[in-house]
Protein backbone atom coordinates (compact mmCIF):
# COMPACT_ATOMS: atom_id res chain seq x y z
CA UNK A 1 0.00 0.00 0.00
CA UNK A 2 1.44 3.34 -1.08
CA UNK A 3 1.29 6.08 1.53
CA UNK A 4 0.30 9.57 0.39
CA UNK A 5 2.17 12.80 0.89
CA UNK A 6 0.65 15.18 3.41
CA UNK A 7 -0.03 18.87 2.82
CA UNK A 8 -1.34 21.03 5.68
CA UNK A 9 -2.26 24.52 4.48
CA UNK A 10 -2.80 27.15 7.15
CA UNK A 11 -2.14 25.05 10.23
CA UNK A 12 -2.34 27.23 13.32
CA UNK A 13 0.53 26.70 15.72
CA UNK A 14 1.83 28.34 18.86
CA UNK A 15 5.54 28.40 19.57
CA UNK A 16 7.19 30.19 22.50
CA UNK A 17 4.01 32.19 23.10
CA UNK A 18 3.76 33.34 19.47
CA UNK A 19 0.75 32.41 17.32
CA UNK A 20 1.83 31.24 13.89
CA UNK A 21 0.21 29.94 10.73
CA UNK A 22 2.27 27.27 9.01
CA UNK A 23 2.13 25.43 5.73
CA UNK A 24 3.55 21.94 6.20
CA UNK A 25 4.32 19.75 3.22
CA UNK A 26 5.68 16.20 3.28
CA UNK A 27 7.13 14.24 0.39
CA UNK A 28 7.94 10.55 0.64
CA UNK A 29 10.81 9.14 -1.42
CA UNK A 30 13.17 6.20 -1.61
CA UNK A 31 16.89 6.72 -1.86
CA UNK A 32 19.30 3.81 -2.15
CA UNK A 33 16.59 1.44 -0.94
CA UNK A 34 15.72 3.41 2.17
CA UNK A 35 12.43 5.27 2.81
CA UNK A 36 12.68 8.94 3.62
CA UNK A 37 10.22 11.72 4.32
CA UNK A 38 11.11 15.26 3.42
CA UNK A 39 9.24 17.82 5.50
CA UNK A 40 9.10 21.47 4.47
CA UNK A 41 7.61 24.04 6.80
CA UNK A 42 6.71 27.52 5.58
CA UNK A 43 5.79 30.34 7.94
CA UNK A 44 2.61 31.87 6.45
CA UNK A 45 1.73 33.99 9.49
CA UNK A 46 2.11 37.38 7.81
CA UNK A 47 0.41 36.21 4.62
CA UNK A 48 -2.51 34.81 6.64
CA UNK A 49 -2.78 38.07 8.58
CA UNK A 50 -2.88 40.09 5.32
CA UNK A 51 -5.53 37.75 3.87
CA UNK A 52 -7.72 38.18 6.96
CA UNK A 53 -7.34 41.98 6.74
CA UNK A 54 -8.23 41.87 3.04
CA UNK A 55 -11.30 39.71 3.71
CA UNK A 56 -12.38 42.15 6.42
CA UNK A 57 -11.88 45.11 4.06
CA UNK A 58 -13.86 43.36 1.30
CA UNK A 59 -16.63 42.71 3.82
CA UNK A 60 -16.71 46.38 4.83
CA UNK A 61 -16.86 47.50 1.20
CA UNK A 62 -19.51 44.93 0.30
CA UNK A 63 -21.97 46.04 2.97
CA UNK A 64 -21.23 49.76 3.03
CA UNK A 65 -24.44 51.57 3.97
CA UNK A 66 -23.97 55.32 3.36
CA UNK A 67 -26.44 57.63 5.12
CA UNK A 68 -27.96 60.27 2.81
CA UNK A 69 -30.21 61.79 5.45
CA UNK A 70 -31.96 60.50 8.55
CA UNK A 71 -33.83 57.37 7.47
CA UNK A 72 -32.45 57.43 3.91
CA UNK A 73 -29.35 55.54 2.82
CA UNK A 74 -27.35 54.33 -0.15
CA UNK A 75 -25.82 50.90 -0.79
CA UNK A 76 -23.13 51.18 -3.47
CA UNK A 77 -22.84 47.66 -4.88
CA UNK A 78 -19.41 46.25 -5.63
CA UNK A 79 -18.61 43.34 -7.96
CA UNK A 80 -18.92 39.99 -6.21
CA UNK A 81 -15.47 38.42 -6.30
CA UNK A 82 -15.84 35.85 -3.53
CA UNK A 83 -18.68 33.66 -2.33
CA UNK A 84 -18.39 35.22 1.13
CA UNK A 85 -19.53 38.55 -0.33
CA UNK A 86 -22.93 37.07 -1.21
CA UNK A 87 -23.43 36.04 2.39
CA UNK A 88 -22.17 39.39 3.66
CA UNK A 89 -24.72 41.24 1.53
CA UNK A 90 -27.60 39.03 2.61
CA UNK A 91 -26.66 38.96 6.29
CA UNK A 92 -25.14 42.35 7.08
CA UNK A 93 -27.08 44.80 4.92
CA UNK A 94 -30.46 44.16 6.61
CA UNK A 95 -28.83 44.31 10.05
CA UNK A 96 -26.97 47.55 9.24
CA UNK A 97 -30.15 49.09 7.81
CA UNK A 98 -32.04 48.22 10.96
CA UNK A 99 -29.25 49.47 13.24
CA UNK A 100 -29.09 52.78 11.32
CA UNK A 101 -32.91 53.14 11.24
CA UNK A 102 -32.98 53.15 7.44
CA UNK A 103 -36.51 53.26 6.07
CA UNK A 104 -35.58 53.89 2.42
CA UNK A 105 -32.54 52.44 0.65
CA UNK A 106 -31.19 53.22 -2.81
CA UNK A 107 -29.07 50.40 -4.20
CA UNK A 108 -26.48 51.94 -6.52
CA UNK A 109 -25.53 49.77 -9.49
CA UNK A 110 -22.90 51.97 -11.15
CA UNK A 111 -20.08 49.66 -9.95
CA UNK A 112 -21.68 46.59 -11.54
CA UNK A 113 -20.73 45.87 -15.15
CA UNK A 114 -22.55 42.57 -15.61
CA UNK A 115 -25.02 40.29 -13.88
CA UNK A 116 -25.97 36.66 -14.16
CA UNK A 117 -28.75 34.56 -12.72
CA UNK A 118 -26.92 34.16 -9.39
CA UNK A 119 -26.68 37.96 -9.13
CA UNK A 120 -30.39 38.25 -9.85
CA UNK A 121 -31.28 35.71 -7.16
CA UNK A 122 -28.99 37.50 -4.70
CA UNK A 123 -30.61 40.85 -5.49
CA UNK A 124 -34.14 39.47 -5.19
CA UNK A 125 -33.34 37.82 -1.84
CA UNK A 126 -31.72 40.99 -0.52
CA UNK A 127 -34.65 43.15 -1.59
CA UNK A 128 -37.16 40.67 -0.14
CA UNK A 129 -35.34 40.72 3.22
CA UNK A 130 -35.27 44.51 3.25
CA UNK A 131 -38.94 44.80 2.28
CA UNK A 132 -39.90 42.38 5.06
CA UNK A 133 -38.18 44.78 7.45
CA UNK A 134 -40.33 47.60 6.08
CA UNK A 135 -37.55 49.22 4.06
CA UNK A 136 -38.43 50.70 0.69
CA UNK A 137 -35.78 49.74 -1.88
CA UNK A 138 -35.05 51.51 -5.16
CA UNK A 139 -32.35 50.81 -7.75
CA UNK A 140 -30.19 53.53 -9.26
CA UNK A 141 -27.41 53.89 -11.78
CA UNK A 142 -27.76 50.71 -13.85
CA UNK A 143 -25.51 50.59 -16.88
CA UNK A 144 -27.16 49.91 -20.25
CA UNK A 145 -25.38 46.54 -20.61
CA UNK A 146 -26.69 45.46 -17.18
CA UNK A 147 -30.23 46.47 -18.14
CA UNK A 148 -29.85 44.40 -21.33
CA UNK A 149 -28.71 41.41 -19.24
CA UNK A 150 -31.79 41.79 -17.03
CA UNK A 151 -34.04 41.64 -20.08
CA UNK A 152 -32.05 38.92 -21.91
CA UNK A 153 -32.19 36.68 -18.83
CA UNK A 154 -35.89 37.44 -18.24
CA UNK A 155 -35.11 38.80 -14.78
CA UNK A 156 -38.07 40.73 -13.42
CA UNK A 157 -38.01 43.05 -10.47
CA UNK A 158 -41.71 43.62 -10.02
CA UNK A 159 -42.69 46.73 -8.13
CA UNK A 160 -39.15 48.07 -7.82
CA UNK A 161 -38.57 51.69 -8.77
CA UNK A 162 -35.48 52.35 -10.84
CA UNK A 163 -33.67 55.61 -11.44
CA UNK A 164 -30.99 56.71 -13.87
CA UNK A 165 -28.72 57.88 -11.05
CA UNK A 166 -28.49 58.38 -7.30
CA UNK A 167 -29.49 62.03 -7.58
CA UNK A 168 -32.87 61.05 -9.05
CA UNK A 169 -33.38 58.42 -6.35
CA UNK A 170 -32.52 60.95 -3.65
CA UNK A 171 -34.90 63.49 -5.17
CA UNK A 172 -37.64 60.83 -5.17
CA UNK A 173 -36.97 60.05 -1.50
CA UNK A 174 -37.04 63.70 -0.53
CA UNK A 175 -40.19 64.54 -2.52
CA UNK A 176 -42.27 61.52 -1.50
CA UNK A 177 -41.29 60.88 2.09
CA UNK A 178 -41.11 62.58 5.38
CA UNK A 179 -38.78 65.52 5.31
CA UNK A 180 -35.43 64.21 6.56
CA UNK A 181 -33.22 65.95 9.04
CA UNK A 182 -29.65 66.21 7.83
CA UNK A 183 -27.24 65.58 10.64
Amino acid sequence: MKKKDIDFEGMEFQWQGVDMVLHIYTKRFIHEGENFILIRIFNRTEQSKREKELIHMIGEMTANIVTIAKGYALLPLQPILREEQRHILLERVPVLCQEQNVSRLAIQFSGITSIDEEWAVLLKNLMMSLRMLGIEVVLAGMRPQVVMQFTENHIQLDGVRTFMNVQQATKYFLETGLKPRFE
